[in-house]
């Protein structure tokens, strides 16, 4: 294995141990703060490390088709994608969370596929339709029969995400793919301030520590830097194994909140978002097969 796939690898690594944290950080968050203003802080601190990043790479301004693209994104994919996640997080344990986690890789390649309308073979649908059954069943079973508010807000959040991941690849063929995120959180700082003056807490609030550092992690990582090191990681030529690092990503999340948060890892929650996992997996295959 050379040096630069190491390298690769390890980045992907480093990225998705950044995006995992971000349910908990989310959470801490949320013992002072309303969604809106986690939302709205955690982009407009991202916001100014992008547009410092875009201004060091004299990246030019796109034109304006694409810059439509990108302020949709903006608006859906990632300030809909927070904003929904921190809702659900009022209510539904970030362990939980987990499991929608890992429900975001198989959202986007279904969504890829229906909008992009790609030829695509049975052995995927086999995959996708049997990772959503086990996703839905898990919520209902754990709602007593029913869909819990936390856990709709929190499919709409992975949605959303799906949504501007698929859009996204438009423009990553164009721009690069840390350029596009980008200028999608720079597009997006008017929305971001706007829900800040929303959900602008009390006059007066002490703010602790923890909340602090958790918004201050949440835009400057998870939202920025990790965002950077995991768009290097995968343009190294090496998207395909790079790529299957993510496949850890739910599992920290849950062992992250348990850690952070107290909460309790349960083996059930374990053994579905291992489940959840396998079948994103049996459709990656039959997706890069049919490419082969």
């Amino acid at each position: 294995m050379d040096r630069l796939l190491w390298r690769s690898m390890l980045g992907g690594a480093i990225a998705v141990v950044s995006f995992s944290l971000t349910a908990p950080a989310t959470k801490v968050a949320l013992s002072q703060f309303s969604p809106l203003a986690v939302t709205g802080i955690r982009g407009l601190v991202a916001g100014l490390f992008c547009l410092v990043f875009l201004l060091a790479r004299r990246a030019p301004i796109p034109a304006p088709k694409t810059l439509r693209t990108l302020f949709t994104v903006a608006a859906i994919g990632s300030a809909g994608f927070s904003t929904f996640l921190a809702m659900g997080l009022q209510t539904v344990p970030a362990t939980h969370a987990s499991v929608f986690l890992a429900m975001l890789p198989l959202a986007t390649a279904i969504l890829s596929q229906l909008l992009l309308a790609e030829n695509t073979p049975r052995l995927f649908w086999v995959g996708a339709i049997l990772g959503t059954a086990i996703s839905v069943a898990f919520m209902v079973q754990r709602a007593h029969g029913h869909v819990a508010v936390g856990d709709i807000y929190m499919l709409v959040a992975i949605l959303c995400a799906a949504w501007g991941y698929v859009q996204l690849a438009k423009t990553t063929r164009l721009l690069g793919g840390a350029t596009s995120m980008s200028w999608v959180v720079v597009l997006g700082s008017p929305i971001y301030a706007v829900l800040l003056w929303l959900g602008r807490p009390a006059a007066g609030l002490e703010i602790t520590s923890a909340s602090l550092v958790s918004l201050l992690y949440l835009g400057t990582v998870s939202q920025s830097l990790g965002m950077f090191l995991w768009c290097w990681s995968l343009s190294t030529g090496y998207a395909a194994l790079v790529s299957q690092t993510q496949v850890l990503q739910p599992f920290l999340s849950m062992f992250a909140a348990a850690l952070i948060l107290g909460e309790t890892v349960e083996p059930e929650l374990v053994w579905v978002t291992a489940a959840v996992m396998a079948c994103v997996g049996i459709s990656t295959y039959a997706k890069l097969r049919r490419a082969r």
